[in-house]
Protein backbone atom coordinates (compact mmCIF):
# COMPACT_ATOMS: atom_id res chain seq x y z
CA UNK A 1 0.00 0.00 0.00
CA UNK A 2 1.10 3.55 -0.61
CA UNK A 3 1.09 5.40 2.68
CA UNK A 4 2.36 8.63 1.17
CA UNK A 5 5.99 8.07 2.06
CA UNK A 6 8.58 9.43 -0.38
CA UNK A 7 10.14 6.04 -1.10
CA UNK A 8 9.11 2.43 -1.54
CA UNK A 9 11.27 1.53 1.44
CA UNK A 10 9.40 4.10 3.53
CA UNK A 11 6.06 2.59 2.52
CA UNK A 12 7.35 -0.91 3.41
CA UNK A 13 8.47 0.33 6.83
CA UNK A 14 5.07 1.88 7.47
CA UNK A 15 3.33 -1.32 6.33
CA UNK A 16 5.45 -3.25 8.83
CA UNK A 17 4.43 -0.77 11.52
CA UNK A 18 0.75 -1.27 10.63
CA UNK A 19 1.18 -5.06 10.67
CA UNK A 20 2.82 -4.89 14.10
CA UNK A 21 0.14 -2.57 15.42
CA UNK A 22 -2.58 -4.96 14.28
CA UNK A 23 -0.86 -8.06 15.60
CA UNK A 24 0.01 -6.52 18.98
CA UNK A 25 -3.28 -4.57 19.18
CA UNK A 26 -1.40 -1.36 19.89
CA UNK A 27 -3.29 1.75 20.91
CA UNK A 28 -3.57 4.68 18.54
CA UNK A 29 -1.28 6.67 20.86
CA UNK A 30 1.36 3.94 20.68
CA UNK A 31 1.19 3.97 16.89
CA UNK A 32 1.45 7.74 16.87
CA UNK A 33 4.52 7.51 19.09
CA UNK A 34 6.09 5.04 16.69
CA UNK A 35 5.41 7.38 13.77
CA UNK A 36 6.95 10.27 15.71
CA UNK A 37 10.04 8.23 16.50
CA UNK A 38 10.36 7.13 12.90
CA UNK A 39 10.02 10.72 11.67
CA UNK A 40 13.12 11.70 13.66
CA UNK A 41 15.18 9.73 11.13
CA UNK A 42 15.88 11.93 8.12
CA UNK A 43 15.10 9.02 5.78
CA UNK A 44 11.55 8.79 7.15
CA UNK A 45 10.92 12.42 8.11
CA UNK A 46 7.53 12.44 6.36
CA UNK A 47 6.18 9.71 8.68
CA UNK A 48 4.29 12.42 10.61
CA UNK A 49 2.83 14.05 7.50
CA UNK A 50 -0.95 14.24 7.58
CA UNK A 51 -1.43 11.95 4.60
CA UNK A 52 0.75 9.24 6.15
CA UNK A 53 -1.03 9.42 9.51
CA UNK A 54 -4.45 9.37 7.84
CA UNK A 55 -3.59 6.33 5.75
CA UNK A 56 -2.05 4.47 8.69
CA UNK A 57 -5.04 5.05 10.93
CA UNK A 58 -7.48 4.27 8.11
CA UNK A 59 -5.66 0.96 7.62
CA UNK A 60 -6.01 0.33 11.35
CA UNK A 61 -9.69 1.29 11.34
CA UNK A 62 -9.18 4.24 13.70
CA UNK A 63 -11.26 7.37 13.23
CA UNK A 64 -9.07 10.46 13.05
CA UNK A 65 -10.64 13.09 15.25
CA UNK A 66 -7.90 15.68 15.42
CA UNK A 67 -4.77 16.79 13.65
CA UNK A 68 -2.62 14.13 15.28
CA UNK A 69 -4.71 11.15 14.26
CA UNK A 70 -5.95 10.22 17.71
CA UNK A 71 -9.54 9.41 18.48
Amino acid sequence: MNFGMYSDIGNYVIQDLVNLANKAQLSDRAVLGMLEALAKDEMYAEAMDTVVRERVFAQLGVYIGDEYGTI
